[in-house]
């Protein structure tokens, strides 16, 4: 049974019971001290910040994210004492003891708690930490119950093939159908992880890497930055405890400076993990030590935080619940590019994620904040000054918005893709998005997949048509109408400007359709279409570059977690 199939609780208990470097894979915040390196992080003031992503202007307007609330749940709440100490009031679960929580050696928590209330300092905060599952769904309900409508969760957790139907995604998904915004770091795996198969060619007990043959990995990483190293594997038969690896880390003058040799356990079939953390150095070897006497062969899988791996696979390592398709999955920006450690998309569905860029890199407190969870932190903050804007909007609205209307493209990817997601956060410069209600029916409106497989958007009202995409289960579009000729058919707008026809039975409508446009369709064509295969359909649809609206009132844009096109699979 390969590890991306094991029931999530079993993953995640098993991953507890490891030795204390590896609890759930934070998207751990490094504090810097100050370093020299090709991948030198290039933090700036938390004042800068917010004055870039115009939020200055928004608080002098009188938006301030007054009566929201954004809570945080992290694994580590590090030095929250300082933090209460200056006067700001965080909410904690009853019976809390503060000290579990200040002294965590993890600080991503209190500095995202940070970073939100500086760029919404009106609002107020939650915070919750959790080492396992249960905790994690308690927090999220106890959230839910205190009416929270922001979650900023700046943790992760690297699931093998990134696929986004892990239990955690899953957990998060019905939290999102409750009406909570859920803001997720992407993670900083963007050069390091790696696939690759053990090989032992010399019978020497160590794994060959397929780069160089050798039975050692060199990589750099980023000096004073605490990095968790993780090796995870799976077993090609189905035998318990088939295989079991170590793994060792070393220094380049030769010294061993880490270890992790967990013996597998009997009852875990074809799971295996390994971990270990580096916090002092800048160059390291990984080696993959095989203990057991068999035969077997393993798909390996390496990550490493903050690193530049040779032949690392560059896209598909967004973590979970990061790569669900109604989370707010937030990449990191160094100097208004994506940094090279932050993770990147498409997952292995074909979805594409993230879904949006922001600041990932500043100064706070005296020390530097690097990673993911900074820039997931600063969305959810923003999403706390529209929703004080527009208190009657649900959640999908406050994120077409932040995709619409809150990103300016990069010019390196122009339009919607796997690295910047819709694009660069920042604020309108017209805060005035008080203006009249969205409309009722037509633009506004939006259709969601709720199906389990995809579905067929076609060029007309009818099974007849051809095929011009699919809307992935789960998935929303816009809705624009309704056939005049077969009220059975919704006409839509998918984000890219594309526009189809799916079948009305097959969809769930979101918002009052009562007053729907009378849309006329295509003429049937003479002779029923037949399917056009997947490659006569191009994977990146023109337009690519899409620009979003600046102007209010606005029409809220779809969130589609993909516009990678896959053979249709549902009717309709």
């Amino acid at each position: 049974m390969a590890i991306s199939t094991l029931p999530y609780s079993k993953w995640i208990k098993y991953v507890l019971s490891l030795a204390p470097a590896f609890i759930l894979l934070s998207t751990l915040a490094a504090t810097i001290a100050g370093s020299a390196n090709i991948e030198d992080p290039q933090p700036i003031p938390l004042d800068t910040l917010i004055g870039q992503i115009n939020a200055e202007q928004w608080h002098e307007s009188g938006w301030t994210g007054m009566g929201q609330a954004i809570g945080v749940i992290d694994r580590g709440f590090g030095g929250i004492r300082a933090y209460l100490s200056e006067g700001v009031e965080v909410t904690l679960q009853p019976a809390t003891n503060i000290n579990d929580y200040h002294t965590a050696n993890i600080e991503t928590g209190t500095q995202s708690l940070r970073i939100a209330h500086a760029i919404a300092p009106g609002s107020d905060l939650y915070a919750c930490q959790y080492t396992a599952l249960d905790q994690f769904i308690d927090c999220i309900y106890w959230m839910v119950d205190s009416d929270v409508r922001i979650i900023v969760h700046p943790t992760g957790i690297p699931i093998l093939g990134a696929t986004d139907s892990a239990t955690w995604t899953r957990e998060v998904e019905r939290v999102t159908n409750l009406g909570v915004l859920w803001v997720n770091a992407a993670g900083n795996f963007g050069h390091g992880y790696l696939q690759d198969t053990f090989t032992d060619t010399n019978d020497n007990g160590f794994h060959e890497f397929r780069a160089s043959g050798e039975d050692g990995l060199t990589i750099d990483l980023l000096p004073n930055v605490e990095t968790h190293v993780i090796l995870a594997w799976e077993d090609s038969t189905d035998s318990p405890s088939a295989v079991d690896l170590d793994l060792e880390i070393y220094s380049t003058d030769g010294r061993r400076i880490a270890s992790s040799n967990t013996v597998q356990r009997p009852d875990e079939i074809g799971l295996g993990v390994e971990s270990a953390e580096l916090d002092e150095f800048e160059t390291v070897k990984i080696q993959i030590r095989r203990t057991d006497s068999g035969s077997t062969s393993a798909n390996l899988h390496l990550f490493v935080e903050y690193a530049e791996i040779p032949t690392a696979q560059t896209w598909g390592n967004v973590v979970a619940p990061g790569d669900g398709p109604a989370v707010l999955s937030v990449a990191a920006l160094r100097d208004g590019s994506v940094a090279p450690y932050s993770s990147r998309g498409p997952l292995a569905s074909g979805a594409i994620k993230p879904d949006i860029a922001a600041p990932g890199e500043i100064s706070l407190d005296g020390k530097d904040a690097i990673g993911t969870h900074v820039s997931a932190a600063v969305v959810g903050g923003v999403a706390a000054l529209i929703w004080q804007a527009q208190s009657e909007w649900s959640s999908q609205q406050i994120m077409d918005y932040l995709l619409a209307s809150s990103v300016v493209d990069d010019t390196t990817n122009p339009g919607r893709d796997a690295v910047y997601g819709f694009g660069i956060l920042r604020l309108p410069e017209d805060t005035n998005i008080t203006g009249p209600d969205l409309p009722v029916g037509g633009p506004g409106l939006t259709v969601r997949n709720n199906g389990p497989a995809n579905l067929n958007v076609r060029t007309g009202d009818g099974t007849d048509f051809p095929v011009l995409t699919v809307l992935l289960s789960g998935e929303r579009a816009g809705l624009m109408g309704v056939s005049n000729r077969d009220p059975s058919w919704y006409f839509i707008e998918l984000s890219n400007g594309w526009e189809g026809w799916v079948a009305a039975a097959l969809v769930v409508v979101e918002g009052d359709a009562s007053n729907l446009p009378q849309i006329t369709p295509p003429n049937h064509p003479a002779t029923a279409t037949s399917l056009p295969t997947l490659t006569s359909v191009p994977a990146n649809p023109a337009p690519t570059a899409w620009v979003p609206p600046t102007n209010m009132p606005i029409t809220p844009t779809v969130h589609l977690s993909s516009l990678h096109v896959v053979p249709p699979t549902r009717g309709g």
